[in-house]
Parts: structure tokens; C-alpha cells; sequence
């Protein structure tokens, strides 16, 4: 329902009418709920809960958020500054305002829920500025039971038609030092931080989701939503409770470049109760258009496995060569794997000529049209279509978008001739062109152009090195997934990767309606299963010579071993003026090109990870192996006497020194349970779900039965209970079927919930399928161990996670 202009405009002041206070807690509770009184206007949610108040005073604008009677967001600033001083900040006064309410219901093609309830009232607010050069626009506010929205309109800025934005002055001045979770902004790994938690005094500039708890109870989420045409909003701490909105620059300094008129993205801000709340609010979406594209059935939810996993542990490669990944051979045996296990796709990573790895140099080279030669793209797809499996093409693009713009119709052109229907496309690198930040105005504008010219092609869309979600599937279906925070892959690169904490914080940031291909599924947690078996090696000495520094525990790690922590054996003491430590390990290594490197324990500093390259300020050398065993690269690295003594630091024997000090260092590994693997596939939404794992390491393992179970496509979600950073327990509804999932992940604690069953339907009948962490399982000790149960559930259901564990059931109904 779409109500009509607002009969409720009152400008006289209160003291006047002696019933006034009744007559305007009337009109809240039974009008439109938006009120301009002298120079503030109120604008209350449906359900009342949330009371938005524009302020009008000395020229500025403001506003200020009450939720449930308390003050949510102090008086906070409102307002644009432009180029060659034109300003809409200062000198303000509102000509006038119309009001709407929207109650209605529409329907997601595929998502998390099936139908979204959009139900807001709205103000238009009309601003001048005062003098003869006016500038106008239009303020816009969408009150709604779960938060905020509003946007700026500028319709003019005296007689220009185009304009640089400055600064966009909008203001977040919390009522309370709240705590928060946030990633920092303007980092080389983009996104791809782990999450910080800290009062919002203490942060920095970050990026949105900007998650906070108030000390009642309330969260609080800041977004962006409709993000496009405009540089993506970041949120800048003050040292104190007031934030305030930074927008990206291009490389030039400006932060949006736009003709006029124009409109901002929405300013967001969720308000629920609880933690749980946040997750199931899909204000965001709300806030985008409808869907543009029309009939998207060709939009399908899958589950994929791939070629993938073997480049980040080192054991294969991108770029063709020796160890190139993805060849026609390893294709085929990845779509028969799918194909045997009902799975829909195969991601081939590294197929496109060209390609020099995810890293480009100066130029990139990647042809998105030729293949390797090793890689027949045309077989390859016609045999995994006589499997009834695709192929998911893969688009490295290593951040050239120039390159891959030129490219995109003919590429996008060879999928759809092939049947592929999927793209992922990775933008690898600090910045994209090595120039414009991935979420500035640049950034903004290239992810919308490539999505919108996949839809011409009927492809949907996995990003990378992604800009953030700001709820553009609505509009565009296609826009499956995205990465855009840290993965698994972290686990493959990262010593300690993501700690257990991390998957119980990416609910309430990161994935606030917002699907992410975080890639689970991993089996083999300990890495115990990576080396080939028919793998010729020959050996090689590595040496570390410390000339009187005394560091200890020095680990060896490199490509060929996956990065893993290897210790080092102390052959020789030499002396004379300063003591000479020799550290050696013999490695058994494949043919091939290896960086390598060694970390050391300093105890002067307590670090036991200083890494000898970056002390010595040089690359990681490599070793190189031929076919037939010839060694040559660098084997020998040496540091040099700092100037401290030896026998000053330490007072020890020469006897084995690697007791002093330091702790052998952590092998990489991924930091969950087998059971928590599973309850990520229900936990972290996306329509298309990985197997990350090779594919070897599925074979004969009771738990790959819920992968093939679990849908991808969802009617109904529930939060049953849930607290950031430490667990979340919650449960979805097959669109297809009766069956519910439960999914549930712990950080490093242990715990014990007893849930109720009400959301199944009581006129069915349902077996519990169950995955649980084992007896004794542990994230650390023992994560493998996994009980596997048939239960029939009763009213209530109660389930335990170990250290870093998860649970997991399938509740199938009995037809």
C-alpha cells in the first residue's frame, strides 16, 4: 500500500494548544507516523520501535535514532561538499516533505528465505540552500521495524551539470562507547582481514559492516546499500563515540566524480535486540530495485567441486608447466567424481593461456579465449556434459580490468556457445590497474559493468577480490556469490590461519545478507594426505648460518612442502670471534622451482616467527631441480653478526640449543572439526557451495553424504541462539522439501545447547540425520573425530560441540 501526501504538517508551536501532547501521540500512533514540527521532522517505524528525527538548526541538518524510547544515534551531521566550494552542508533550510508507507512481499529466485517482508514509512525531505545560487535536493528516509535507511537526491548545484564530491559529512555519533567487530580499510588484502573486536573509540577507518553491541543488548549494524555510480562508504573512527563516513578516492584524490542530478547510496543502519535478529534482517536487500533481468531461471543454485585447492598448497600451479593444475587429464577426473557423487559442476582453475600466475608483473597477459595447451577446453566441457556435470570457467584477471573488458564479449560468448553457465573472476592484486582501489568509484562501476554483461550472456557470477555486497542481487539474480573476507584458502597460506573464532564472527559482519564462497568442505584438517605417490624426488641440503646471533628453533618451510614447519638440525658450532651456529635439514624434494625460507625464534624480541628474508630484506630464494636431478638456485642463507654478542644473550652450553627458548612453530592446517566443516555448508549461505578438498580425500568417508544432502537453495531460516565471536546455532528449510538443516559452530570453547524443535511441522514425521563432534573430539588434538547417528527427534534436541567444533543434522522428513 502506497499511502498519499501527509495531512499531518503542523507549524505552530506546542504551547499553544493545550492538546497538543494527545493529539500528536495520536497521530504516531494511528497516522503515518511522520511529523514536522517548526524544524524537525519524525518519521516512526510500523511496529513504532524505531523513531527517526531530522533536524533543521542554524542552516545544518542532523538527525538522531531512538530505539524503544532510548537514544541509539546522537545528533549526527547530514550533508555533501563538492568542488570549487559548492557545499550542501551548510545554509540549509526543508521547503517541504511527502511521505509514503510500503507494506508488501516479494520473492527471492533462490536465496537464504524464500519471501522478504518490506515494510517501511518514508519521508521525502525538499532542501535548499539560502542566496541567490541555489542548490537543491532531496533528503530520503525509510523508517523500518529492524532499522534505518536514508540517501541523498541532488537534483541541483546551481547551473553545473557535473560535480566532484569532497566529502560526504554524514555522521554516526553513537550514544555509547559500544563494542564492535571491523576489518581496516585500506589494506592490500582488501577485505581479507581478520576481524578485530574493540570499543568503536578505539577503531580506526574500516570497512562496512561495522558490526556493534550496545550494553543493553541492542546491535547495531552500519552498511551501504545500492551501491553503484558512487565510491564505496567506509567508516572512520574519532577516538571518541562519533563516526564519521570516508569515502574511497580515486587515484586522484576525488571521491565521486558524477553528473547531476544524482543519488547517493543508502545509508543503512540495522537495529535489532539480539545477535540472531541481525542475521535473519534483510533491510539491505530492501533497499535495492526489483529484479531488472526478468525470467531468470537459468539462474541455478549448485554445489561444485574443483581444481583448486593443490595451487594454494603449492602442489600445483596456475601458469602452465610441470605442475600446472589444470589439465585435461585432472578435469576428467574431477567431472567423473562430481558426476559418481551428484554434484553439479567442476571449477578448473589456471586453464586460460596466458595466465602468469595470480600475480601479474607490469602487463597482463591472461587470454580469457585460449586455453593452455595442455587443457582442451571444448572436450573437457563435452565430456562433463555427457556426465551430466558443467564446468565452472574461471577468470583470473589479476586486477586488469582494461584487459579483461576487451576481452569479456568474446569470452563471455565462448561460454554461452559451450553451455558453461558460471563464471568466478578474480581480481588478484593491491589495487585493480594498479591504480584505483577495488571499492573506490572506479571499482564500483567496473563490478556493476561486468555483472550486467554477464547477464547479457545468461551467466551468473562468482567475484573475487570482490567489492562488497551492498544487496545487488535483488536486482540482478546473477550475482550469485562473492568472496570478499578471508576463506579457506587462509588456511593454506597463513601460519595459524583462521583462528576458530573466525566463522563465528562472519554471521554478524561480513555475511549480514550477503552469500560468500567461503569454500568448506576441507577433510583432511592435519594435511596428512598431500604428497603424491608416485612423485620422483631427489635431495637437497638446506642451510641457515647465524654468525653470532644466537636466534634458536629455526623451521624450514617451502612451496614444495606446503609450507609446513620443518625443523632444522644444529650441525656445527664454529668458533673464533663470534659463535657460529650451522642449522641444516635434508628435504626430499620433486623436480621443479621452490621458494623457501626459514623462520627463527629471537628471543630478545620473544618472536618466534621473524622471518630470515624479510630480516635480510631479500625475496625468498628458490632452489630449482631438474628431471634428472640437478640442483641449482640458492640452498644457503646467512645472517650476518648485529653487533650483539652471543654469549650476552644467552649463558648456555653448546650443547643442543634447540631447547632455548621458542616452541616449535604451528604446521599450517585448518583450525575446525570435521563436524564444524559440515555445519559451515548451513551456517555461511551462498547458492553455490564447494568441496575444497582434493577430491581423493572424499573417497570412502561417511561425512560426505550430508554435502551431497545439504541444499543450496533455502525456503525458511531460523537463529536459534547465537553470540558474536562465540557460537551460533541455526536452521534452514529446504525450498524443495519438508526437510529442515541445523547448522551450529563454536569458537575454541566447548558447549552444550538443548534447542527447541517447534519450527518442524507437527503433522510430520522426521528422522534426525546427525554429524556431531565425537567423544573426543578437538580442534587441535584429535578434529577428525566424528559421530555419526540416526536419532527420532522429540520436542526438544540437545547436541554438544567440542573446541572448535560444530554440529549438524539433516531433520528428513518421512514422506
Amino acid at each position: 500500500m502506497i499511502g498519499e501526501q501527509s495531512p499531518f504538517i503542523m507549524n505552530s508551536p506546542v504551547s499553544k494548544f493545550s492538546m497538543m501532547p494527545f493529539l500528536l501521540s495520536l497521530l504516531l500512533l494511528q497516522g503515518y507516523g511522520c511529523i514536522h514540527h517548526k524544524k524537525e521532522i519524525r518519521v516512526v517505524s510500523p511496529n513504532k520501535a524505531n523513531v527517526f528525527s531530522l533536524i533543521e538548526r542554524d542552516g545544518r541538518l542532523y538527525y538522531n535514532i531512538h530505539h524503544l524510547g532510548k537514544s541509539i544515534i546522537l545528533p549526527s551531521r547530514l550533508g555533501l561538499e563538492f568542488g570549487h566550494s559548492a557545499s550542501l552542508s551548510n545554509d540549509l533550510y526543508i521547503t517541504s516533505e511527502h511521505h509514503t508507507i510500503v507494506d508488501e512481499t516479494w520473492e527471492q529466485p533462490w536465496g537464504e528465505v524464500r519471501k522478504i517482508k518490506n515494510n517501511y514509512r518514508e519521508c521525502t525531505v525538499s532542501i535548499e540552500t539560502k542566496g541567490n545560487l541555489k542548490h537543491k535536493m532531496r533528503f530520503v528516509v525509510r523508517v523500518y521495524d529492524d532499522g534505518i535507511a536514508f540517501r541523498y537526491q541532488v537534483d541541483s548545484i546551481g547551473d553545473l551539470n557535473k560535480a566532484v564530491i569532497s566529502d560526504e559529512i554524514t555522521e554516526f555519533n553513537i550514544a555509547e562507547n559500544a563494542t564492535s567487530w571491523w576489518i581496516k580499510a585500506y589494506q592490500n588484502a582488501r577485505y581479507e582481514l581478520l576481524y578485530q573486536s574493540t570499543p568503536i573509540s578505539e577503531i580506526d577507518t574500516v570497512h562496512t559492516p561495522l558490526t556493534l553491541r550496545l550494553k543493553n543488548g541492542v546491535h547495531i549494524s552500519i552498511h551501504e546499500a545500492d551501491l553503484k555510480n558512487y565510491s564505496s562508504m567506509q567508516i572512520a573512527g574519532k577516538k571518541t563515540n562519533s563516526l564519521h563516513c570516508d569515502l574511497a578516492p580515486w587515484s586522484d584524490g576525488s571521491k565521486v566524480k558524477t553528473d547531476i542530478p544524482f543519488q547517493t547510496p543508502w545509508r543503512t543502519i540495522k537495529i535489532t535486540d539480539t545477535a540472531g535478529e541481525l542475521v535473519t534482517s534483510y533491510l539491505n536487500l530492501n533497499c535495492n530495485e526489483p529484479n531488472k533481468l526478468g525470467d531468470v531461471s537459468w539462474v541455478k543454485p549448485s554445489k561444485y567441486v574443483g581444481i583448486w585447492w593443490g595451487m594454494h598448497l603449492g602442489l600445483w600451479t596456475w601458469e602452465a608447466g610441470p605442475r600446472h593444475g589444470a589439465t585435461t587429464e585432472r578435469s576428467k577426473k574431477y567431472i567423473d567424481f562430481a558426476a559418481r557423487n551428484g554434484f553439479d559442476e567442476v571449477l578448473i582453475e589456471g586453464n586460460s593461456a596466458g595466465l602468469t600466475g595470480l600475480f601479474a608483473g607490469d602487463t597482463v597477459t591472461t587470454n580469457f579465449i585460449e586455453s593452455t595447451t595442455d587443457f582442451n577446453l571444448n572436450h573437457v566441457q563435452n565430456y562433463a556434459l555427457k556426465k551430466g556435470v558443467s564446468i565452472q570457467t574461471y577468470h583470473e584477471t589479476s586486477g586488469g580490468t582494461f584487459n579483461y573488458l576487451a576481452q569479456i564479449d568474446p569470452a563471455f560468448q565462448k561460454m554461452k556457445e559451450l553451455g558453461v553457465s558460471k563464471v568466478k573472476i578474480g581480481h588478484v592484486g593491491d589495487l585493480l590497474d594498479k591504480k584505483e582501489y577495488h571499492y573506490g568509484q572506479y571499482g564500483v562501476a567496473y563490478f556493476r559493468k561486468v555483472l550486467e554483461k554477464a547477464a547479457e550472456y545468461n551467466i551468473a557470477v562468482n567475484f573475487h577480490e570482490p567489492i562488497k555486497d551492498t544487496g545487488e542481487r535483488r536486482t540482478y539474480p546473477n550475482m550469485l556469490t562473492r568472496e570478499g573476507a578471508r576463506g579457506m584458502e587462509y588456511n593454506a597460506w597463513t601460519i595459524g590461519g583462521n583462528p576458530p573464532q573466525h566463522e563465528t564472527i562472519l554471521p554478524f559482519t561480513r555475511l549480514l545478507e550477503s552469500p560468500m564462497d567461503y569454500t568448506p568442505g576441507i577433510f583432511d584438517l592435519l594435511y596428512e594426505n598431500l604428497e603424491p605417490i608416485d612423485a620422483i624426488r631427489f635431495p637437497v641440503t638446506i642451510t641457515l648460518y647465524d654468525e653470532g646471533n644466537g636466534y634458536t628453533n629455526p623451521r624450514y618451510k617451502s612451496a614444495e612442502s606446503f609450507w609446513q614447519d620443518k625443523p632444522m638440525s644444529q650441525q656445527t658450532i664454529l668458533h673464533g670471534n663470534d659463535t657460529t651456529l650451522v642449522w641444516t635439514i635434508t628435504e626430499n624434494m620433486r623436480p621443479g622451482e621452490w621458494e623457501w625460507g626459514v623462520s627463527i625464534h629471537d628471543i630478545e624480541s620473544d618472536n618466534n616467527h621473524l622471518w630470515v628474508p624479510d630480516l635480510l630484506k631479500i625475496s625468498n630464494p628458490s632452489v630449482q631441480l631438474s628431471p634428472n636431478g640437478e640442483i641449482s638456485g640458492q640452498t644457503k642463507l646467512s645472517i650476518h653478526n648485529t653487533g650483539l654478542n652471543y654469549n650476552k644473550r644467552f649463558s648456555a652450553s653448546e650443547g643442543d640449543l634447540n631447547d632455548l627458548g621458542g616452541v616449535i612453530g604451528k604446521n599450517l592446517r585448518v583450525n575446525t572439526t570435521l563436524a564444524k566443516q559440515l555445519a559451515l555448508y548451513v551456517v555461511i549461505y551462498s547458492p553455490i557451495q564447494m568441496l575444497s578438498d582434493f577430491v581423493d580425500n572424499y573417497e570412502n568417508e561417511p561425512a560426505l553424504q550430508f554435502i551431497k544432502d545439504v541444499p543450496t537453495n533455502w525456503d525458511t531460516t531460523i537463529v536459534l541462539n547465537a553470540e558474536i565471536g562465540e557460537y551460533i546455532s541455526l536452521v534452514r528449510k529446504d525450498r524443495n522439501s519438508n526437510d529442515w538443516y541445523l547448522g551450529a559452530i563454536t569458537n575454541k570453547k566447548n558447549r552444550t545447547f538443548e534447542i527447541d524443535l517447534s519450527f518442524l511441522n507437527a503433522n510430520l514425521e522426521y528422522i534426525a540425520e546427525v554429524y556431531a563432534d565425537g567423544e573426543n573430539a578437538d580442534w587441535e588434538t584429535t578434529p577428525k573425530d566424528l559421530s555419526l547417528t540416526r536419532v527420532k527427534p522429540g520436542n526438544t534436541y540437545a547436541f554438544s560441540m567440542a573446541k572448535g567444533g560444530g554440529h549438524a543434522v539433516r531433520f528428513r522428513c518421512i514422506e
